[in-house]
Order: structure tokens, then C-alpha cells, then sequence
């Protein structure tokens, strides 16, 4: 979850819809909670950022 984190406040200026940061995060979580569950060492992907607001359903 740390690893998570410190790649949210590294990509936090991608993130375009301020309003959105509770699901950009969320995103950004899931993706190496995921990666993680894989057996795959969740640091070594890049690309767990959602390019900026969440454009997920919901």
C-alpha cells in the first residue's frame, strides 16, 4: 500500500479532475493490489496512474 501511495503523490500533478482523486487513487490501489495477486513484484510496472480522472464505470 506504500508503494501505492508514493506513486499517487508522484503522479498526483496527472491527475486532471481534482474531484476525482477518491477514485484515482482508488484505481491506482486496485491495479497493485492486482498486480500483486499475479505473483509479480507490483514496483516493477509502470502505468497505475488512470491518465488522469477516473474514467472507470460508475
Amino acid at each position: 500500500m506504500q508503494d501505492a501511495l508514493v506513486t499517487a503523490w508522484r503522479e498526483l500533478a496527472s491527475l486532471r479532475d481534482p474531484g476525482a482523486f477518491d477514485a484515482w487513487l482508488t484505481h491506482i490501489l486496485v491495479n497493485r493490489c492486482r498486480r500483486g495477486l499475479r505473483g509479480g513484484d507490483p514496483r516493477d510496472e509502470p502505468g497505475d496512474t488512470a491518465g488522469g480522472a477516473f474514467s472507470g464505470p460508475g
